[in-house]
């Protein structure tokens, strides 16, 4: 496990215990085990699908639980365009929120591929 994966895995592990979330809650809202969110702390990995649903429950961020740097560094590293795009999504109704974000991981998932 590499120094990083360590790292992510110890916020992880934290953000979960100070969010007085248990490992089966996170479990079930991720669709998978209990076993295999543990393994997220024995191997330092966890699958992207899975890192908004731990960040929305444990009450941080995905950049955050990656990088350890507070939301509020986001802005610094942002493009215009990229700030564009997050103000249109503010403005969509939370109702739509959960299409919107599928759709651009969809997107995302395969410009990545290519």
């Amino acid at each position: 496990m590499s120094h990083d994966q360590k790292a992510v895995s110890r916020r992880i592990r934290r953000a979960i215990k100070k969010a007085n979330v248990s490992v089966p809650d996170i479990a079930d809202a991720c669709g998978i085990s209990a076993p295999a969110v543990y393994q997220w702390f024995s191997r330092g990995t966890i699958s992207k699908t899975h890192l908004p649903t731990v960040a929305r429950m444990t009450g941080t961020t995905v950049y955050y639980l990656l990088t350890g740097q507070d939301s509020a560094d986001i802005a610094s590293h942002l493009s215009d365009d990229a700030i564009t795009v997050a103000k249109q999504y503010d403005a969509i109704p939370e109702d739509k929120r959960a299409e919107v974000r599928t759709a651009l991981w969809l997107v995302f998932a395969g410009a990545l591929r290519r």
